[in-house]
């Protein structure tokens, strides 16, 4: 899993869970729609909790008319036993597996109790499904939620009910059940060792592992309870490889890092912090507990993500949000955020692990902060961005597709009726600067003026399933639901971009929910589920330029969503859906498009792509580097196959204004990269040695060029945070002490009895080697990627000291 954006709070972070946090997490996993999405949850409109006779009908789909021709593809029905529960979610198991899993399963309106349950297996890739309900006791509940392990066959299965977890090590052929000492729900998966788990027990307010998928069990800690009705996913955590430990070395202390929230006493009205950050290991003698950071104090809560860790407090003194963060594991700085109006609270992340990402909760707005590579100096990237409170929906993506682009929402007045409307606006360098998006030529004598293309994202509400769809393994190709216009309207078509987002074309009519796979060789849209029921599918091989129709049944149903595997290499999908009736099955049906392709390519069929943002076309660069892809021609139409590999050759650009950006107690002038000192921090202005007023966009591998205009003077010594004065370990080499954090290491060896998964739907989306969870919105996971063009040596003028507009005259920073 890539490390990015600080997850914070959108749908993998259900937004209610959050509430009264200072701090939530924001989610820009790379690839977020679909990189497996291993999994998607489905919902029937209309249904009953009456199930059916368990019959599984399978067989090769009628076309309902004759085949055009013999390369049609290939479809398979199952109808899940006349199960017309509300929710159910489709899982991949991973790793080339062809065995999915399918839960149904309704929940209480009143608590989000999971009341009825079912699980379904299929082993040959979605053709067919068998119900393993005889493998579980009377009335088991499971949670829709499959912890799996990366290169493992075995998934856990939770039953909050029972307090049981169900264990298969075959891929759900047979399984184990056992009643454990923690709440099924809380289940953490470590990244890299099958069979560890953590997990929280609530009675005993303790944090316990397992290093054999849950059947003995030992504390961590005491005093660790969440904050809330409902743990949040950053309570407690694993480290994360490559960071807290060395991948191809790895030592066993450091392998089983654990970061939790102990909680130093009883929360009341007149403390709002009141947890510690504490990092634990076991080196093989039972887990060995100590302050992360003695300096910090008491805090509100922390989220860690790649080489960050931050931690939200309120000030004492002021009642003052403040945010710190720790760069690579080193002690805790207060960040520098600009304080244009008063902190609530912040939704963090890190960008590819190279800088910090910060969504600011104002008085009554958000907005959007990026940091030096450190995550400590922050500069204003864009104001006003759309965030939806009642949801916890933001509107941010990150592209994957094209390093260095993402595309947002924004609050903006329109001086005609005094309201505020959305509009979108893409940036190529990772945020430094924002631009409209350029609408297709033919629409732009009818477009309302000024004319852009804007784009649905995260808060649209009219629609289930739209957004913004990209995958890293199909460079360049970006696909967005939205209008042409002034701002965002509920007239929706889909549109194409074929270039990381400089030219757009419109590829089809009204909502569609979009898949990318074979490496961007085809595109299947499957109709959206509030539009008439369908029998067909769409697809297209020439990158959105044609579309073809494939009936897939005879009587239309209504289509939930279209998904493939982890890293859509492969070119089958599941469709899944229902006829729409209120006692209508659930119905699966497979797809196999390989039959479309002419061929498998050849060295021939491909071409080099230059990666651009076009603003310098004699040397199209991208955050400091010359990238060049290769890509298969549109017009092709031949089979990349799962093995292919793109080759992709890399060269460093010379620095110029288009790799740098405004540092912190800086604000842009111009667009032209113009940087000016802001005066209105005024007297509260923290010193900024070794600052020119420029910084190198994080991430930026440029070199020479003009870059000794933005460099600080070579005698320049930086300000360095000192060591911990204070040793709150009381120097016992890392060992708890104390009656608060008991670490007695106590055995709970786990008994056998039922497991089933039960997860209130304010849980967060677990993200686990090959399983993906992404709802029917099919919510895009963010990733975004930098990009800044760069060519010869561009002369910057120095930073001009001149005064700053009454907008940011409230302008302070808060020590």
């Amino acid at each position: 899993m890539l490390h990015t954006l600080v997850r914070f709070a959108i749908l993998f972070l259900l937004f209610q869970c959050m509430q009264g946090r200072l701090l939530r997490r924001f989610n820009a996993n790379s690839d977020r729609h679909s990189q497996g999405s291993s999994e998607v949850q489905f919902e029937n409109w209309l249904y009953s909790n009456a199930a059916g006779e368990e019959r599984v009908n399978v067989g090769e789909v009628s076309q309902g008319r004759a085949r055009r021709q013999t390369d049609d593809p290939v479809a398979f029905s199952s109808t899940l036993f006349r199960d017309s529960r509300q929710f159910g979610r489709i899982s991949y198991s991973g790793g080339g597996s062809e065995v999915i899993f399918v839960i149904t399963y309704d929940i209480s309106s009143r608590s989000s109790r999971v009341l009825s349950s079912n699980l379904y297996r299929s082993t040959d890739y979605g053709k067919t499904f068998q119900s393993l309900s005889s493998k579980f006791p009377s009335g088991f509940r499971l949670h829709p939620i499959l912890y799996t392990f990366s290169n493992s066959k075995t998934v856990i299965l939770g039953d909050n009910l029972r307090a049981s977890i169900y264990v298969t090590n075959d891929e759900g052929a047979t399984f184990r059940t056992y009643t454990v000492p923690v709440d099924p729900k809380t289940l953490k998966v470590h990244p890299t060792m099958p069979g560890w788990l953590l997990g929280h027990n609530s009675n005993q307010r303790a944090l316990m592992f397992s290093k054999n998928s849950g059947i003995s069990w030992n504390i961590v800690a005491r005093n660790v309870y969440p904050s809330g009705a409902n743990f949040v996913s950053n309570d407690f955590t694993w480290g994360e490889p490559g960071i807290d430990w060395d991948v191809d070395n790895p030592d066993p202390g450091d392998i089983s890092k654990v970061f939790y929230n102990f909680h130093d006493h009883i929360p009341s009205s007149s403390s709002e912090n009141y947890r510690i950050l504490r990092v634990a290991s076991n080196p093989g003698d039972g887990y060995q507990s100590k302050v992360f950071d003695c300096d910090l104090g008491l805090f509100d809560s922390f989220i860690l993500d790649g080489t960050f860790i931050f931690a939200a407090r309120i000030t004492t003194s002021s009642g003052q949000t403040q945010l710190y963060v720790s760069y690579m594991r080193m002690p805790f700085n207060l960040t520098r955020i600009p304080r244009i109006d008063r902190h609530f609270s912040y939704i963090v992340g890190s960008y590819r692990s190279s800088q910090g990402l910060v969504i600011v909760e104002h008085s009554n707005f958000y907005n959007l902060y990026f940091s030096d590579e450190t995550g400590t100096y922050y500069s204003l990237s864009l104001e006003r961005l759309v965030v939806d409170d009642s949801t916890g929906s933001i509107d941010l993506e990150l592209i994957n597709s094209v390093n260095g682009t993402m595309i947002a929402n924004q609050f903006t007045l329109l001086p005609s009726s005094g309201q505020f409307r959305n509009r979108t606006l893409i940036t190529f360098d990772n945020g430094a600067r924002w631009q409209s998006i350029t609408a297709p030529a033919n629409l732009t004598s009818s477009c309302t003026q000024p004319c852009s293309l804007h784009f649905h994202i995260e808060s649209s509400t009219a629609y289930r399933r739209l957004g913004v769809y990209d995958r890293s393994s199909a460079p360049g190709i970006i696909v967005a639901h939205g209008n042409p216009g002034s701002y965002l309207t509920n007239d929706v078509s889909v549109y194409i971009s074929r270039d990381g987002g400089l030219s757009w074309s419109q590829t089809l009519n009204s909502s569609w929910d979009i898949e990318i796979i074979d490496h961007g060789g085809l595109l299947v849209a499957a109709r959206d589920n509030h539009q008439d029921l369908s029998n067909s599918i769409m697809y297209s091989c020439d990158e959105g330029m044609s579309w073809r129709d494939f009936v897939f049944l005879s009587d239309p149903i209504v289509v939930w969503g279209v998904i493939t595997e982890p890293g859509q290499t492969t070119t089958q999908v599941l469709l899944f859906g229902n006829a729409g009736l209120s006692d209508s099955p659930w119905i699966v049906i497979h797809i196999n498009f390989t039959s479309i392709f002419l061929r498998t390519c050849l060295s021939s069929d491909y071409y080099n792509w230059t990666v651009s943002d076009g603003r310098n076309a004699g040397q199209a660069c991208l955050l400091g580097e010359q990238r060049v892809i290769e890509r298969r021609q549109p017009a092709a139409c031949c089979w990349n196959s799962r093995q292919y590999e793109r080759l992709v050759a890399t060269n460093p650009c010379l620095c110029g204004v288009e790799d740098y950006e405004c540092e912190w107690g800086y604000r842009r002038i111009d667009n032209l990269g113009n940087c000016t000192l802001d005066v209105s921090f005024g007297t509260n202005r923290p010193s900024l040695d070794c600052l020119t007023g420029y910084r190198k966009i994080a991430g930026d591998t440029c070199v020479n060029g003009s870059s000794s205009i933005y460099l600080p003077p070579d005698d320049c010594v930086p300000t360095v945070r000192p060591s911990p004065s204070v040793d709150c370990n009381d120097g016992n080499s890392g060992k708890n002490t104390g009656s608060n954090d008991d670490n007695n290491n106590t055995a709970v060896t786990a008994s056998v009895v039922v497991v089933v998964v039960l997860i209130t739907l304010a849980t967060v989306a677990i993200i686990i080697a090959g399983v993906v969870y992404f709802a029917i919105k099919k919510r895009k996971n963010v990733s975004s990627h930098s990009e800044a063009s760069s060519g010869a040596a561009v002369t910057m003028p120095q930073a001009a000291i001149v005064g700053g507009d009454e907008k940011y005259r409230k302008l302070k920073e808060d020590e």
